[in-house]
């Protein structure tokens, strides 16, 4: 077997190694990109969840929502404020979703 025999073997072992590591890589990026995803919606979840129970754990923020969404002039300026940084959060959430 002569030197270039030797170096053809290697340059194919090479290959094959290289292939090898990329299908290895090409399983690692799936798995995390699923995770990422699952840590994502995760997030959105308890952002919502926390969201939607300042809604109903607090009564007055409750009627001031469904006060609001029917008409927004019967509200004070300290009550549309605080109704626009409500929606302004909920907004929020949605965009990060």
């Amino acid at each position: 077997m002569t030197l270039r025999d030797l170096g053809s073997i290697g340059e194919l072992v090479a290959a094959i190694a290289t292939v090898a590591t990329l299908a290895y890589l090409a399983v690692q990026i799936r798995q995390n990109t699923t995770s990422v995803r699952a840590a994502t919606f995760r997030s959105y979840s308890e952002s919502a969840l926390t969201f939607l129970s300042s809604l109903y754990q607090d009564p007055k923020l409750t009627e001031l929502w469904l006060r609001g969404r029917e008409d927004l002039t019967h509200l004070d300026e300290a009550e549309r404020t605080r109704l626009s940084l409500v929606l302004v959060a909920q907004f929020r959430i949605f965009e990060n979703a």
